[in-house]
């Protein structure tokens, strides 16, 4: 046997510049106008124009005159603790408006000086409407706590903008943050709040992007293994972490089609803060993403008033083995179905407010079996057998599974300087698939050998039919590896934005080395097999198989050899290293505009090989038949006759 290997190689490149400009409306449904998408380094030289451009733009709105201020400010809830973005801050005589970014800062400039009402909202809570003496050619700081619509006002109180902590559910705050996220967003977006998460054991992101409009999920034995938007196949939407984007490698799709597409595999959702799909396309996102994008944003402690840590205990089970007790399964030892995790989650300030950290730690395990029925037909009547349909094969199978997910995720803002933010993300997530896999397959043989008045329900196969078993050890592994480093300075309505980042996925099938498995034997059948097979009716799969003549299926020396496969040799990895830098201004004279304008490179380097072949042996100079008496498999043929003839047992 000569050892095989693949190892092909896809590299993408890609590379944007574009200019956005954006002019806001009232209602918040601004109209937009994008560059063409530039092809090659080359067009970098109109960079320059661009940015000179916006200074030339910016220059008209910056002149202060003598009698004109600024208002500054941070909106915080304290039911939540957290401060708000996308709160939405007005001045009552002129209109003026702005909503606070992140970290809940807000900024109004320029206003004439004196006087000034203010009217805060945000969906789900009080409006507050208070007046602020705005000092000419100065700054005034003015901050907004802000209350529930379902907590009535304090008794005899004029003034909002000091307001008592409460406690409302956090399912509805974070309702209004994904509310307040769509109303502001530039884009077609739909956003749920981490709010909204709830207490999740498991935190398989898909199982929370199924509710939203327009989402669709590629499921494998019930678990979500990717999505797709607008209809779309999955390797065309685009999944980005804080706007960059993140490496996703399947050793199963191999170099297929879908091979792009990201895996929520090694996801978790509890280092999120919310999620967002976005199902329109801009100048700054990547040209490979035409279905959408589905960014995850990263908790941060800048979001948080103080030092915060939680901690989360929980007990997974299976439905059926909702117990202590232990139980074959997923593979041949005994276990408890029901297994630990927890999520640990901390966050403070240090120097002055100047540093925010979070770290976030989770640890998951859960149970689950498939247990699936196959009935194949034969619909071609002859003359000497006219019966419409006739059972040609049943197959049972029976994959119980454990899934294990570790995620790591750690944040970290320094203000250097009052207009300087650097930041640093990294994100670690593991996940450890144990799938052991239990096929069983009686072929009736010849559409003239299956025996029975109405062989839908009830037939017997005579010494034609055959049995073939294929256990199969499914053991995939795979680990992702993201830093993110950032930095944000903001002049006042100018905002420079610069992000960098590397990402490395790597997915692998060990059996052996993990569970002291081989993959699979190949498929070894009994032939010569005679038995009955009855269900209750047609649209049941309770059969009833018993054997009636033929070599003995519980007897492996009845088997053909095996042809073993001692490994899986299934393996990818991708990489991408990814850097942006855009540039942002708002003017407010006249009509108010947005520019941005920015540039990004992309670089993804791809790995897939496919080593099976080369680790699949033959026994060869052995009789054709009883080797595989011999052969101690992980997955005894008794295991899969219980499963036969109860193939509902977990």
């Amino acid at each position: 046997m000569v050892p095989s290997e693949s190892r092909p190689h896809h590299i993408l490149v890609s590379r944007t510049i574009g200019v956005r400009v954006l002019f806001p409306a009232p209602t918040h449904c601004p109209m937009k106008f994008f560059a063409p998408h530039c092809e090659g380094w080359s067009r970098l030289r109109t960079l320059p124009l661009i940015f000179a451009f916006s200074a030339l733009v910016a220059s008209l709105g910056t002149v202060r005159a003598a009698n004109e201020g600024t208002i500054t400010g941070r909106i915080f809830s304290p039911a939540s603790g957290e401060y708000l973005r996308n709160a939405q801050i007005r001045v009552d005589a002129t209109g003026q408006v702005t909503t606070s970014e992140d970290g809940g800062t807000y900024r109004l400039s320029p206003i004439a000086a004196g006087p000034v009402t203010l009217i805060v909202t945000y969906t789900g809570f009080r409006p507050i409407t208070t007046t602020v003496q705005v000092p000419a050619e100065g700054t005034v700081t003015r901050d907004f706590e802000l209350i529930s619509t379902l907590q009535a006002p304090a008794s005899g109180a004029t003034g909002p903008t000091q307001l008592a902590a409460f406690t409302v559910s956090t399912e509805r705050e974070g309702n209004a943050k994904a509310i307040m996220d769509q109303r502001n967003s530039m884009n077609i977006t739909n956003s749920v709040a981490s709010d909204v998460f709830g207490d999740v054991a498991e935190g398989n992101v898909g199982e929370f992007l199924k509710h939203m409009p327009g989402v669709e999920l590629d499921l494998t034995q019930g678990e979500v293994r990717t999505i797709r938007l607008r209809g779309l196949d999955s390797e065309y939407t685009q999944v980005t972490l804080d706007g960059v984007s993140l490496g996703s490698a399947d050793a199963n799709q191999g170099a297929s089609g879908n091979a792009r597409a990201f895996s929520f595999e090694q996801v978790s959702l509890a280092s999120m803060e919310s999620i967002e799909v976005s199902k329109t396309i801009s100048a700054d996102v990547d040209a490979n993403a035409p279905a959408g994008t589905i960014n995850l944003k990263t908790k941060r402690a800048f979001d948080r008033a103080g030092r915060r840590m939680s901690a989360q205990a929980n007990l997974t089970a299976f439905s059926t083995r909702f117990n202590f007790e232990e139980s074959y399964g997923p593979d041949d030892r005994l276990s408890r179905k029901i297994h630990p995790g927890g999520i640990l989650d901390y966050s403070d300030v240090f120097f002055n407010k100047r540093l925010g950290v979070n770290l976030n730690v989770s640890e998951s395990m859960a149970y689950s079996a498939n247990a699936r029925t196959t009935t194949t037909y034969n619909y071609t009547p002859t003359t000497a057998d006219p019966r419409p349909a006739v059972i040609t094969a049943i197959n049972v199978l029976h994959a119980p599974r454990t899934n294990r997910r570790s995620t790591v995720n750690f944040t970290a803002d320094f203000k250097a300087s009052q207009r300087l933010v650097l930041s640093l993300t990294l994100l670690y997530n593991y996940a450890d698939l144990n799938n052991p896999q239990r096929s069983l397959t009686f072929n009736t043989g010849a559409r003239s050998t299956v025996i029975g008045t109405d062989p839908l329900i009830n037939f017997t196969a005579t010494t034609a039919g055959s049995v073939g078993n294929n256990p199969a050890a499914i053991v995939k592994l795979g680990q992702t590896m993201t830093v993110v480093p950032k930095f944000e300075y903001r002049a006042g309505h100018f905002l420079l934005e610069g992000k960098f980042a590397g990402s490395n996925s790597v997915s692998w099938y060990d059996p052996r080395g993990r569970r002291g498995s081989i993959r699979d034997a190949g498929g070894p059948a009994a032939a010569g097999v005679a038995y009955t097979a009855q269900r209750s009716s047609l649209r049941s799969v309770d059969w009833k198989i018993v054997q009636t003549g033929g070599p003995d299926i519980a007897d492996g020396a009845s088997f053909t050899n095996p042809t073993i496969t001692i490994d899986d040799g299934r393996y990818a990895m991708t990489d991408v290293y990814s850097g942006e830098l855009i540039a942002s201004y708002r003017t407010t004279k006249l009509l108010p505009i947005a520019w941005k304008a920015g540039v990004k490179r992309r670089f993804e380097v791809r790995d897939f090989r496919l080593d099976t072949e080369s680790l699949r042996f033959n026994l060869n100079g052995a009789p054709a038949r009883g080797a595989y008496a011999a052969y101690k498999s992980p997955f005894d043929l008794r295991i899969i006759k219980i499963i036969l003839f109860k193939h509902n047992l977990p």
